[in-house]
């Protein structure tokens, strides 16, 4: 709990900082107060998700998540709410920009998705997605999407193709996914309950094997 609460110390300088540094820079009275609500918007968020590249950063929290551009050296920030962006929910889970710096968040009520020209709100009416309580999202090293689900296993992406891993039809022991990440070679590795962790190459077996 020490270290969260360190974290959102230090991300609450940063985003102060960038503001005024932004407004500086710009000089726009508009722009100040924007900034100065988006700021005040903070104060009382947690941080839940995080990810970045060198071109964009972006941040979960409990009150949707921030956008911030780091290119040319000038950093725009950009607060996404389900007030003001097809969000489907406030409460973000997970966070994961592609190689492309198009992203996927994750949240309790499904995906968020930035496309690089339009948002897309992806759920249960326009996919496969088995659950929409989302726990984590990676993209592995032949930029597949993998999602986490909290009680619906494992949702996979390769462009329009879309596979689900559960207990019933591969080696996953367990529908809830507590989160993913990657191994040295970009690999999945999926985290479960019970300190368990298997990778997904060994998910792959049984469906492999199911499918003969």
């Amino acid at each position: 709990m020490k270290n969260k609460s360190f974290l959102n110390i230090i991300f609450s300088i940063y985003i102060i900082t960038t503001i005024l540094v932004f407004c500086i820079n710009t000089g726009n009275a508009q722009i100040r107060l924007r900034n100065d609500i988006a700021k005040d918007s903070f104060q009382n968020s947690l941080i839940t998700a995080m990810d970045e590249n060198v071109d964009i950063r972006l941040i979960g929290t409990n009150n949707g998540f921030w956008h911030i551009i780091k290119k040319n050296k000038e950093h725009r920030i950009y607060h996404y709410l389900t007030s003001n962006s097809r969000l489907p929910s406030d409460q973000i889970t997970s966070i994961c920009i592609r190689k492309n710096n198009t992203f996927w968040v994750g949240t309790n009520k499904g995906i968020f998705r930035w496309d690089g020209f339009a948002e897309l709100l992806i759920n249960q009416e326009n996919s496969n997605l088995p659950d929409l309580k989302i726990t984590s999202i990676v993209e592995d090293a032949n930029e597949d999407i993998w999602v986490g689900t909290f009680d619906g296993g494992l949702w996979i992406v390769h462009h329009r193709n879309e596979i689900i891993y559960n207990a019933e039809n591969s080696n996953l022991p367990s529908n809830r996914i507590l989160s993913l990440s990657l191994d040295e070679n970009k690999s999945v590795v999926i985290h479960l309950e019970n300190n368990q962790s298997i990778k997904s190459s060994s998910v792959h077996k049984k469906l492999n094997k199911n499918r003969k």
